[in-house]
């Protein structure tokens, strides 16, 4: 799964870690992420990726996908496959 993110504020913004929360399940964790940060007013594709294989996106299935940054912040996105 990929996610198109704009940074619409001020600042730099960078991602530390993400999870995927599927409707029905328990919450799955990519750990960290490292290297992700960009600047305002910039668009970056972001690649959902869960585990070695242990998790699959199931088409017709909702999702919610945390975000959080360096600054502690999160951002929930949910979404269909």
């Amino acid at each position: 799964m990929t996610l198109n993110l704009l940074n619409t504020g001020s600042v730099v913004i960078s991602i530390e870690r993400y999870s995927v929360r599927p409707a029905s399940s328990q919450t799955f964790s990519n750990g960290t992420v490292s290297g992700l940060s960009f600047a305002p007013n910039t668009l970056i594709a972001l690649n959902i990726v869960i585990g070695a294989g242990t998790f699959t996106f199931e088409p017709g299935s909702g999702y919610t996908i945390t975000l959080v940054t360096s600054r502690s912040n999160q951002f929930l996105y949910t979404i269909n496959a």
